[in-house]
């Protein structure tokens, strides 16, 4: 009769131990959950900046694009006006040497105005490729972040299945739904 209660004490003991270790474990799972909550509002206003940062360099791209178009126009224009330098020179001298000035002023212009929109294309490319980069960053962040965070929760969860198969076993099968009660409350 002793021997029983002890055992019966003992058993209790360690289902009373078991228990606080569930609470304990289903405390660090609440608190992971919570985690998993704030990196998906943190990865919302993430994908929001990612958003923003795609569209800024959409227009980037755009803003590039006449870019060129403008320097090939240019380019096209520095063409004809140095063809009709060409074509000047087979007219006097003095008309020559007039137009001359006034085509190799426009031509400088041209080159000054090409050189402008080639450094802004650069700065406008290399703008691009930062903000593809950091992007690329915020992306494999999140993504580890994630990972790391449903890692944590799947053991948390394990750990849970495990006591609980535990306390089953310790109190019985016939106890099974007394013990989920117990458990519950």
């Amino acid at each position: 009769m002793r021997g029983e209660q002890a055992k019966r004490n003992h058993i209790m003991k360690e289902n009373y131990a078991l228990k606080e270790r569930i609470q304990v474990i289903e405390t660090d799972s609440k608190q992971l959950k919570l985690k998993l909550e704030e990196m998906s509002r943190r990865k919302l206003a993430l994908v929001s900046r990612l958003k923003v940062a795609e569209r800024d360099m959409k227009i980037f791209k755009n803003y590039n694009a006449a870019l060129k178009e403008e320097k090939r126009k240019l380019n096209e224009e520095l063409k004809m006006v140095s063809e009709q330098v060409n074509n000047m020179e087979n007219t006097s001298k003095r008309a020559m040497n007039r137009q001359r000035e006034q085509t190799e002023k426009q031509r400088r212009q041209l080159q000054k105005r090409i050189f402008e929109l080639e450094t802004k294309l650069n700065r406008s490319q290399n703008s691009s490729k930062s903000l593809v980069q950091e992007r690329d960053a915020l992306i494999a962040e999140l993504q580890s972040q994630l990972n790391n965070l449903v890692h944590n929760f799947e053991v948390s969860q394990k750990h849970i299945r495990v006591l609980r198969r535990h306390i089953y076993s310790i109190c019985g099968t016939n106890d099974h739904q007394s013990v989920t009660r117990r458990l519950l409350r």
